[in-house]
């Protein structure tokens, strides 16, 4: 985790910052994720595990073509995801913001992976 904040890569995407790090494969799971919701913006702990809820949620169902890129390349993927916008929002908002961060990620490992090789 601490190698992932010093030296990865990261994309900012509407609310999301993508703290990312590509690397040999250490275990059998593909890509390992973390969700961080700051308390400085949310202070109540309901709305924090409410919008990591959702955003888990989102990126549960818009994660096959990242899993498909990271397995084609047989390493691994180390994902933070930072919510960083100051307002709640829906469900629908938070999935239609993951998927265009999601395949902007995609892209860029892509180019990674391309470049590895």
């Amino acid at each position: 985790m601490e190698q992932l904040f010093s030296s990865g890569n990261s994309i900012k995407s509407g609310p999301f910052v993508l703290l990312w790090r590509i690397q040999k494969l250490s275990s059998s799971v593909p890509i390992q994720v973390g969700f961080s919701v700051p308390k400085k913006k949310f202070k109540k702990a309901v709305t924090r595990n409410k919008i990591r809820r959702l955003i888990k949620e989102a990126y549960r169902l818009q994660k096959t073509g990242l899993f498909d890129t990271v397995l084609k390349s047989e390493k691994q993927l180390a994902l933070f995801i930072l919510y960083r916008d100051n307002n709640e929002s829906t469900q629908k908002e938070l999935q239609d913001k993951i998927i265009v961060a999601l395949s902007r990620l995609e892209n860029e490992l892509k180019i990674e992976l391309s470049n590895a090789d």
